[in-house]
């Protein structure tokens, strides 16, 4: 995703986001309330039903026609790879080779692995576009995490050590967050179905020893859901899967929803915070002017005050 240089006449600290500058999903959630003691219950039967399975091997015809896809103008389309960042030009027919299907969640990791027949294989929450041999093959069964000593690059991917010494997986920055929400996703949505557990005790604790693999450090994904939040490529991206799929990654519309959820055993949390804003700026206006834009506002007033303000902004609507 491509940003425009924006020259802003206000100083400010960007220390909090809010869901409400994200996707606007309707009634989707009308009957999930983060106060309720059944929420994570609840929230899993609102991404259960309604779903539509749609085939894996329909990925090009639905997802990378559809929406990974960039139309560059000139008769070349263009899909990014989710890891490293990598731009992949094509002309005509998309097909595999270069890029692969990415199970974020990684297939190996599943507890109904090796079946590929159910929903978790194809579910396109967490199956995205990556360079085959040097993001997907270099990622492999490794948890995702942050790496100190860097043994394999490419681009703006990375697998090495963390701090403790274990192998993992660092994808680029600015989809961190996107595929931290893939995973916890894939986790709630499936835990407890045919049995089978989907939380990280079980993942950590018997699936990824079993592969010789680390931890999949949860706080790990929980910073980059935090430090990454939804950005409008992610919104738009739940919004297609939703008309194809029926459901949505309640994460990418509610980031602050994990922060109510023990992803280790799906017992519920209760955090506190602080008290919501009285009032919010209003009287938003934008001026553009050759590469500047001067953006105006009128500060919230009252006795709560919003901490920070976050701006997005895109040189296009993609």
């Amino acid at each position: 995703m491509r940003f425009i240089n924006i020259k802003i006449l206000f100083l400010f600290f960007i220390v909090c986001f809010s869901s409400d500058l994200q996707s606007q999903p309707g009634t989707y959630y009308n009957t999930v309330l983060t106060s309720s003691a059944s929420f994570i219950s609840d929230l899993q039967s609102r991404i259960r039903s309604p779903y539509n399975r749609v085939s894996y091997d329909s990925y090009i015809s639905t997802n990378i026609n559809n929406f990974a896809s960039i139309d560059n103008g000139n008769g070349t389309k263009s899909v990014f790879c989710i890891y490293s960042g990598y731009e992949y030009i094509y002309s005509g027919s998309f097909s595999f080779g270069t890029m692969s299907r990415e199970h974020v969640f990684a297939f190996s990791w599943m507890p109904s692995n090796p079946s590929t027949s159910n929903d978790q294989y194809s579910d396109q929450h967490h199956l995205f576009p990556s360079h085959q041999n040097n993001a997907n093959a270099r990622r492999s069964n490794h948890p995702l995490g942050v790496v100190v000593n860097v043994t394999y690059q490419f681009l703006e991917g990375k697998v090495g050590t963390n701090s403790l010494g274990q192998i993992v997986y660092e994808p680029m920055d600015s989809r961190k967050g996107d595929a931290a929400r893939a995973m916890l996703y894939m986790s709630i949505r499936y835990d407890g179905l045919s049995g089978l557990d989907w939380d990280f005790n079980w993942l950590n604790g018997t699936r990824l020893p079993s592969l010789s693999e680390a931890p999949q450090n949860l706080t790990v994904l929980l910073d980059w859901n935090r430090q990454d939040p939804p950005d409008k490529w992610e919104v738009d991206r739940n919004n297609y899967i939703q008309s194809i799929q029926q459901n949505r990654n309640p994460f990418s519309d509610h980031p602050e929803y994990p922060a109510f959820i023990n992803f280790n055993d799906y017992t519920k949390l209760n955090p506190v915070y602080a008290a919501e804003p009285s009032n919010y700026p209003s009287s938003f206006s934008s001026a553009p002017a050759g590469n500047a834009i001067t953006l105006n506002w009128n500060d919230a007033a009252g006795g709560q005050l919003p901490s920070g303000y976050l701006i997005i902004a895109y040189d296009d609507n993609k």
